[in-house]
């Protein structure tokens, strides 16, 4: 068992160190690793439509927007996990695990953006809090619903 708690809590620790290194990059670095990924959806996407200048901007921000969330969704399941593998009972509720999980990912999105604020180029921004945020909760509520529906077959 100690092992699982060290696994669990050592994925978050290392997520989290991923995500604090994404974050130091400088805009620059920063908009050249997205737009890489963006050339790639546009050339795909042009095959099918054409695209305007003002959709390919619109989808490189979507695309950006969207990383945060995944991110931290991964994020949210690890804390899951990790909380759930420390819990002191079993009989601790779910909800006490995933309101943990939501709260550290919580911060730790809110000390990320701060973090973005001494990092040349970036800024903090409380729209990526929010959709962190709700990255965290998602992947807590999926990752519940998965586990829990398993357990119920079997």
């Amino acid at each position: 068992m100690i092992r699982h708690k060290g696994l669990s809590w050592g994925l978050v620790f290392l997520w989290m160190g991923l995500i604090f290194m994404f974050s130091h990059q400088s805009a620059e670095i920063s908009a050249d690793l997205s737009g890489s990924l963006l050339a790639y959806v546009i050339v795909l996407i042009e095959r099918v439509v054409l695209l305007s200048q003002n959709t390919a901007e619109i989808l490189h921000a979507l695309i950006r927007k969207l990383a945060h969330f995944l991110i931290y969704f991964i994020l949210g399941v690890l804390l899951y996990r990790a909380f759930l593998s420390t819990s002191i009972s079993p009989r601790v509720r779910w909800f006490q695990i995933g309101k943990n999980a939501v709260i550290v990912g919580m911060f730790y999105a809110f000390t990320d953006e701060v973090h973005q604020l001494f990092v040349v180029g970036r800024s903090g921004q409380f729209r990526d809090i929010l959709i962190d945020s709700c990255g965290v909760l998602c992947g807590v509520l999926v990752y519940y619903k998965v586990k829990f529906k398993i357990i119920r077959e079997n």
